[in-house]
């Protein structure tokens, strides 16, 4: 073996080892991960903006218009972002409401967190549900745009969810009290 190949063995095998040592911390980084998710040790993630309206403060719903309600939302409150409405299975892909829950969800590009999202529930269970849901779609987003656009991430925190008995309205926007002043007036 001359001196040439002798180097090349040396480099390969150097490489190599590198490689492999990678290899070793990734999936090392991979099983803490996966470790931390299952036993809840993650870092929470809140949002300050959850509500539910009060039956004694609105009277029953007897039915809210989400599409005409979805129509004013979009073109009364101000988002960083044109929002345009995904169709219903990459939505439901992304938010796992209940089947028979009917879903709308407007997003913008991917630099932005401005949506709105809106359910109608076939029931004040599975609303609940579908709640908890969004909001954990929600608190997934945020970390996402923790990394790449941290500003970002703030508006999601700050987002608005309000439910009313089989209706949830959620809006990320930095203008959030005329979002709130819209679907409070929707849901009454």
């Amino acid at each position: 073996m001359g001196k040439t190949e002798k180097k090349a063995a040396s480099r390969f095998l150097t490489v190599f080892l590198m490689a492999l040592f990678v290899a070793i911390i990734s999936v090392w980084a991979l099983i803490q991960t996966i470790s931390y998710a299952r036993n809840g040790n993650s870092a929470p993630v809140t949002l300050n903006n959850t509500a539910k309206v009060p039956k004694n403060d609105i009277e029953e719903i007897s039915q809210v218009d989400m599409e005409n309600l979805g129509e004013n939302i979009l073109s009364r409150v101000q988002f960083e972002t044109e929002l345009q409405q995904l169709e219903d299975s990459l939505a439901r892909g992304l938010v796992g409401v209940a089947d028979d829950s009917k879903l709308q969800l407007y997003m913008g590009s991917g630099n932005y967190s401005d949506e709105l999202v809106l359910v109608t529930a076939s029931n004040e269970s599975n609303a609940e549900s579908d709640q908890e849901i969004i909001e954990q779609y929600l608190k997934d987003m945020r970390k996402s745009f923790e990394s790449y656009i941290p500003e970002q991430a703030k508006k999601i925190s700050d987002a608005l969810i309000i439910r009313s008995g089989c209706y949830i309205a959620v809006c990320v926007t930095t203008d959030t009290d005329t979002a709130k002043e819209i679907i409070l007036a929707a849901f009454k």
